[in-house]
């Protein structure tokens, strides 16, 4: 009775213990710890301020600036005069204008907005990915607790046949050997019960530490609810690939516009003296034009060229390979899906044959008509059956979830 009461308390604790969690709150929570989600946000918001940046540099730039200087001659000594005039003396506003700044502009926020795009993509992708390894933990966690459960169930159900079992040794129908054979085999089926509650444990840890939750209690998964998505044809990754091309064509514009001709228009007003002629009349203004045209650079702009398009047929090739990996990936996905199913309906029909077995074995073992070797020896293979079953619907709903994140 005692061994009862023990056994009892045990199974009982975690559900005292314990609280549920479904999924998506584990998905939720690791989002929302994940620093490279938030790392992506603030580059994007980086990239506009970037963008303000190009925009403000387009426009006429003013400034101020004064430049000062005296260089005596005392005694005849001195720099020459003549050259240096004695000293000088500026207060100049002046204002700058690149007249061509628009165009290279134009390619700069085009290349900000390509990034942006590719951020958000990763975004995506990383969100997609904490899904992906959340689920598969959290799968696992599930899956050996049904387990945890199923060894409750039967642990319950032993105990009650060896107080039965008691009763009829007391009665002269089994020896006390055999009543001690029953209590050993029960006492290892409670030793392993506390192995894989220990082992829940640990992957339960597992699973809060992914999610970034600081939380020991024990908490019992809610069965998961993962349907096949409808299959897609195109993927983030492929749009990965599309706004790499982009990128290429925006560093290919960068390249020639750094080639083009350069005009910038410049103006300055204020006041301008050595003092040696009217100081008080040298206030006035100047206006000029720079002009540059690239001519020659070593040949650097066709090897810059040369280097993009190796880029270009690189990314090809990787796209190639990488939607020819894809079909594969869904194709053997699907296959094993149908494999799982097959093997799990035929395991259904072996656990119902043991089921059954097993439901006369009770009533055998009562009264004394079979042997406890046989009688466990029928547990052992209903409690591995079941275990099997309920492993082939964790694994069914693990290949889902990998389809479904092709998919994504």
């Amino acid at each position: 009775m005692r061994l009862r009461i023990i056994i009892l308390f045990v199974l009982s604790f975690n559900l005292v213990f314990a609280q549920s969690n479904s999924l998506d709150y584990y998905i939720n929570q690791a989002i929302i710890s994940s620093p490279v989600l938030v790392d992506l946000q603030n580059q994007n918001e980086s990239l506009m301020l970037d963008s303000m940046l190009v925009y403000a540099g387009i426009k006429p730039q003013a400034n101020f600036s004064s430049s000062n200087y005296y260089a005596p001659v005392i005694g005849g000594v001195g720099y020459d005069a003549i050259i240096t005039n004695v000293g000088s003396f500026n207060a100049l506003a002046g204002v700058t204008y690149d007249v061509f700044g628009k165009s290279a502009a134009k390619n700069s926020l085009q290349g900000y907005s390509i990034q942006q795009k590719l951020n958000d993509v990763n975004f995506k992708l990383t969100v997609r990915d904490l899904k992906q390894t959340v689920t598969e933990q959290y799968l696992t966690v599930w899956s050996e607790q049904q387990q945890l459960k199923n060894s409750a169930t039967q642990l319950t159900i032993l105990s009650n046949e060896m107080n039965a079992l008691k009763t009829l040794t007391q009665g002269g129908v089994f020896n006390e050997a055999d009543y001690l054979s029953f209590v050993v085999n029960l006492n290892q089926e409670q030793l392993n019960y506390q192995q894989e509650k220990i082992s829940v444990k640990k992957e339960l840890y597992v699973l809060n530490y992914l999610c970034g939750i600081a939380d020991t209690i024990y908490a019992s998964l809610a069965d998961p609810v993962i349907t096949l998505s409808p299959v897609k044809t195109t993927s983030l990754e492929g749009e990965n690939f599309f706004l790499d091309s982009l990128q290429l064509q925006n560093k290919m514009d960068q390249i020639k516009f750094d080639y083009k001709p350069k005009l910038t228009v410049q103006a300055d007003a204020g006041y301008n003296t050595t003092f040696q002629y009217h100081a008080e009349k040298n206030f006035g203004e100047s206006f000029g034009l720079n002009f540059s045209v690239p001519l020659f650079k070593g040949n650097q702009y066709n090897l810059q060229l040369q280097q993009i398009s190796l880029d270009e047929k690189s990314r090809v090739e990787y796209k190639k390979q990488f939607n020819n990996k894809l079909a594969i990936q869904k194709m053997q996905l699907q296959q094993q899906i149908a494999d799982n199913n097959q093997l799990s309906a035929a395991t259904q029909n072996q656990l119902q044959m043991l089921q059954t077995l097993l439901a006369s074995n009770n009533q055998l073992l009562q009264s004394g008509d079979i042997g406890i070797a046989d009688y466990f020896l029928t547990y052992t293979n209903f409690q591995n059956c079941k275990a099997a079953l309920l492993q082939l619907q964790a694994n069914k709903l693990l290949l889902i979830s990998q389809l479904n994140f092709l998919n994504y």
